[in-house]
């Protein structure tokens, strides 16, 4: 029999500061070093850093809380990463939501996690739309069209934001920052607490 294979690596360990502060620090130490390639845009960490800094303000002026929560609808594209950093930084819980989706779905989803504010992809509009007649209830609809700055649509909010995002205490061994949703196997899909 052939000896076995090295044991499995220890876990490093996390630091118990909040994920933002990640952010942060990295965007400290290489301000100027690519973070983001989205299509032929590119943003490093320092822009996103005040990117989602502003988004967060925005939000927070909107009257978003510390624990609400705030549905991301969208593909892979600059705006999830710098709208998932500013939902944090305002104090919300992002809830990530499969692009892939169909209004039924997206509606269940917004409606038990409690989201009160969905960020979503000009794309995936209609679905979130009909979601509506599925019973859908969010009190902000935040629409991601690129380089748009319509009053209302992701970067018109981060654009014309003003002050810092707010101050609040975390806890991040208890405090809840995202909450995805499982693939639903066994029905439909459950949140998983980050």
């Amino acid at each position: 029999m052939a000896p076995s294979a090295s044991p499995r690596p220890s876990m490093a360990p996390y630091p118990e500061e909040p994920v933002q502060e990640l952010l942060k620090r990295v965007a400290e130490r290489l301000p100027d070093k690519t973070a983001v390639i989205d299509g032929d845009r590119t943003f490093t960490y320092g822009q996103i850093e005040d990117l989602s800094n502003r988004f967060a303000s925005a939000l927070a002026s909107s009257g978003l809380a510390v624990g609400d929560r705030v549905g991301i609808f969208a593909p892979n594209c600059v705006e999830f990463v710098i709208g998932f950093f500013g939902i944090l930084k305002a104090g919300g819980i992002a809830s990530t939501v499969n692009s892939a989706y169909t209004e039924r779905e997206l509606a269940f989803q917004m409606n038990d996690c409690g989201a009160t504010v969905l960020l979503v992809h000009e794309a995936l509009l209609e679905v979130a739309g009909k979601a509506e007649g599925h019973g859908l209830n969010i009190r902000q609809l935040i629409v991601i069209k690129a380089e748009s700055q319509e009053t209302g649509s992701f970067w018109g909010l981060t654009e014309t934001a003003k002050g810092p995002p707010p101050e609040f205490a975390i806890d991040p061994k208890v405090d809840v920052a995202t909450l995805p949703y499982s693939s639903g196997t066994t029905g439909l899909a459950k949140g998983v607490e980050l």
